[in-house]
């Protein structure tokens, strides 16, 4: 007796051809059984059996987005084997946008997976060690090269004297093992902020968050795993990375208002088609820009500074120059390109030098330790065609 295969299998099987013809043999496959898998394996009951290779769909691993909440598009097999929680199916159908999470334990939490949400656990643990492992391949093109955080939310204490120190003095995040940016300890808002941390020689970079008591810290930090071949290879050295037209950068902490000591990185911006200049200007509200001296007193305060005057807390505009003090000179344009600004925050905030009187932090270029209150910075970039 002939096999007998079904009029709803062959419409499965042209339904995954031409899946697998749209989608391109570029995409990463995924085995995701359209047919029952005992069908597959020879356990079926019935005679007929397809061959194994249309258990083969097409399903790239990619962010999805279901009724606004972001998850990773995998087989249903692998979301839960990851423990994840489905939001829908993505993929044409054949895959599962699945939300991906690890909490936070008392051990330490080794991601290797990409599009992984951290997340605050059940229970307080004083200490949060999540180690981001680079996954080990044999495949050069395979290879991790970089890791792209976005903390959707974050929000941990800052402390009492973070004004009068700029120190975190309660809670603070450490990030340890990336090779492009030197930073202190954060805490306080860091809301809607990206980051790209290059691997170096180890293989590990770590985030360690660290609580002094429970107090309804919060957050939600999407890891992105980025090929050393891949085109969102943030650039060496930039620890910020933005490849939009138009886009408002803030300095970490800064919507909760104080400036955090200890920050030299760069942010970097891709220069998009047929664009040739980039314009910096100030977000348009009420201290937008305020770095060095003392935005509160007269006598403490520098104004707009710009140049060899900037010698402690500063931005540095590639292809212009410094910039410092208590507000930016309107807007700056340069066509000097790659399009980037340094960030450079020293380790204090003290408003008075010890021994000093006021008068001593009213010159130019500022005494070590004549800042007080500074909020930091928000600035957005424009690129245009001239």
């Amino acid at each position: 007796m002939g096999t007998f295969i079904n009029r709803s299998d062959i419409l499965k099987v042209v339904l995954v051809l031409l899946v697998h013809q749209t989608l391109g043999k570029r995409t990463l496959l995924f085995t995701e059984n359209v047919i029952p898998e005992e069908e597959i394996s020879g356990n079926s009951t019935r005679d007929g059996k397809l061959l194994p290779f249309l258990a083969l769909v097409n399903v790239a691993q990619s962010q999805c987005t279901v009724t606004g909440m972001t998850g990773t598009c995998v087989k249903k097999s692998v979301c839960t084997s990851m423990k994840g929680v489905e939001l829908g199916t993505c993929g044409g159908g054949f895959g599962t946008c699945c939300q991906i999470k690890r909490e936070c334990t008392a051990d330490p939490v080794v991601v290797t997976t990409n599009l992984v949400r951290l997340v605050p656990g059940a229970e307080f643990h004083e200490l949060c060690r999540y180690v981001l492992q680079k996954p080990a391949t044999s495949k050069k093109k395979e290879e991790i090269c970089q890791i792209r955080l976005d903390f959707t939310r974050f929000m941990i204490a800052e402390g009492t004297d973070i004004q009068f120190t700029g120190d975190c003095d309660a809670d603070t995040l450490t990030i340890s093992g990336q090779t492009n940016a030197k930073l202190g300890p954060l805490c306080g808002n860091l809301d809607k902020q990206r980051m790209y941390l290059n691997y170096g020689d180890s293989d590990k970079i770590n985030l360690d968050i660290f609580m002094m008591a429970d107090g309804g810290q919060t957050w939600d930090i999407l890891v992105t795993q980025i090929k050393c071949n891949s085109p969102d290879l943030a650039p060496p050295g930039c620890l910020q990375y933005f490849t939009e037209q138009r886009m408002m950068v803030k300095s970490f902490n800064f919507d909760l208002g104080h400036q955090l000591n200890n920050q030299d990185y760069s942010i970097c911006v891709r220069t998009n088609p047929s664009m040739k200049t980039i314009t910096w200007r100030t977000c348009g509200g009420d201290q937008d820009f305020s770095i060095s001296g003392d935005p509160t007193s007269a006598a403490v305060g520098v104004g707009a500074t710009s140049g060899d005057m900037c010698n402690l807390d500063f931005v540095m505009i590639y292809g212009d120059k410094r910039y410092c003090g208590t507000w930016f000179e309107g807007s700056v344009s340069t066509t000097t390109q790659p399009f980037m600004m340094h960030v450079h925050f020293d380790d204090e905030e003290t408003a008075i030098p010890p021994g000093g009187v006021p008068q001593m932090c009213n010159v130019l270029p500022l005494p070590k330790g004549c800042d007080l209150e500074n909020k930091g910075f928000c600035l957005v970039y424009s690129q245009s065609p001239n």
